[in-house]
């Protein structure tokens, strides 16, 4: 499973990257998720998000792993019915 996280966000950010542990910055998941920096800020203040860890009062990373694993626990094979058209 790791493998296929890894290949999948090395695809996206066209990047190769190094051996774990893997931080992945606000603006990487920001483009793979295809979401603004500000609604991740919104998700870190509810805890909706993926897990990060916050250096500094700045400074915010997400791990890889954690990524991954958040990706996965959100995918998806039907919608509930009235679902589909809410953002």
């Amino acid at each position: 499973m790791r493998a296929r996280i890894r290949k999948m966000i090395d695809d996206r950010l066209e990047i190769r990257l190094p051996g774990p542990p893997m931080m992945l910055t606000s603006a990487d998941v920001g483009r793979l998720l295809r979401v603004s920096h500000w609604t991740l800020q919104e998700w870190r203040k509810a805890g909706r998000g993926p897990r990060f860890v916050k250096l500094t009062h700045a400074i915010v990373r997400y791990p890889l792993l954690e990524f991954g694993l958040w990706l996965g626990e959100h995918l998806r094979s039907t919608v509930k019915s009235g679902e589909e058209n809410r953002r």
